[in-house]
């Protein structure tokens, strides 16, 4: 995967670790432009860290862009019975407006039920849920662990 310049066209940043062989799958940016998502071609759902402190971008050097070799996988499907292929086709990152409104909804953080006091919880919601299609056209939606931990250590004791 390529993160490419708009000024230049240049490639600034090479995501290594998925590469697909038959099938053209997109790669999406979380809202916060921390995390990018790709589907593969191995069942798996595969996130990036983009450039942040914990990483930051280097251009120094003789290739002139970073390269990435750090990602997070997950498995998002299962073989399926008609093609006998395994394939994440698309993934997306379930826009934060949604995530914040569904758990404040959801009743399952009585103590978070108003979007005032989850607006003070220190997660990034852009990246929360995940979205994934498959070649046979199931969706599948995941929750990420670090989100329901946060969640659950700021509702407070009552919730543990």
């Amino acid at each position: 995967l390529r993160l490419v310049g708009t000024d230049d066209y240049c490639m600034v940043r090479k995501y290594k670790g998925h590469t697909t062989t038959s099938l053209p799958i997109k790669a999406r940016f979380s809202e916060s432009g921390e995390f990018i998502i790709s589907g593969s071609e191995t069942r798996n759902c595969i996130l990036w860290n983009t450039a942040t402190r914990r990483n930051p971008l280097n251009l120094s050097g003789i290739s002139k862009y970073d390269k990435v070799n750090g990602y997070e996988c997950f498995e998002a499907t299962m073989e399926a019975p008609k093609s006998g292929q395994a394939i994440v086709t698309d993934a997306h990152f379930v826009p934060s407006s949604s995530v914040k409104k569904a758990i404040s909804e959801s009743g399952l953080f009585p103590t978070l039920s108003d979007l005032d006091q989850l607006n003070k919880v220190t997660h990034d919601f852009s990246s929360a849920i995940i979205l994934t299609c498959d070649l046979e056209g199931t969706m599948r939606v995941f929750l990420r662990k670090s989100c329901l931990n946060d969640l659950s250590h700021a509702s407070g004791p009552a919730n543990f």
